[in-house]
């Protein structure tokens, strides 16, 4: 069973961070030419990207600890928290009003905060099943047959509770 990995949607999160990025390249071509409208568009990818990968994190459950390492392969850092260590785990879930997430974890010695958005939520059950007559219908029977809870931060915190862990809203 151990470990299981919660693995980074990094490129959901890169993808964000370039389309949030798009009006100052723009802005850049609006008033100068293409040739510094280029290099605006790869120094803001070129910054981008070290954001993401410093900034995403993936979490492991082992039998005695959780363990978060950052995306990059280059100057990984990884922090280890014991099960026995830890005080308690502070989280905030994404709504329509802040779509951020966030687990702080509060050891004995430290205080740390991850952010999670790459961590999906999981979807309410619906009533009908009847998509059909909807232009994505099937795109949803595609998906019928998915886990959306398996590695959702619901998943996570679940599994963090059954490690008799305090879990805290923020």
């Amino acid at each position: 069973m151990y470990p299981i990995p919660f693995r980074s949607a990094a490129s959901v999160f890169v993808s964000y961070l370039l389309v949030r990025a798009a009006p100052i390249t723009a802005l850049v071509f609006y008033f100068s030419n293409w040739q510094y409208t280029l290099i605006a568009a790869g120094l803001l990818s070129t910054i981008v990207l070290i954001y993401a990968l410093r900034n995403n994190h993936h979490f492991t459950l082992h039998e005695e600890a959780l363990i978060v390492t950052n995306i990059a392969k280059i100057g990984r850092k990884s922090w280890q928290f014991p099960y026995c260590q830890i005080e308690n785990i502070r989280y905030q879930l994404s709504s329509e009003a802040d779509p951020r997430q966030w687990l702080q974890i509060q050891t004995k010695d430290t205080v740390i905060c991850f952010r999670c958005d790459w961590l999906h939520r999981q979807d309410p059950p619906e009533d009908e099943d009847d998509h059909h007559e909807q232009p994505e219908g099937e795109l949803f029977e595609l998906l019928e047959d998915e886990d959306f809870y398996k590695g959702s931060i619901e998943q996570l915190l679940d599994l963090l509770r059954n490690q008799k862990i305090d879990l805290q809203p923020f």
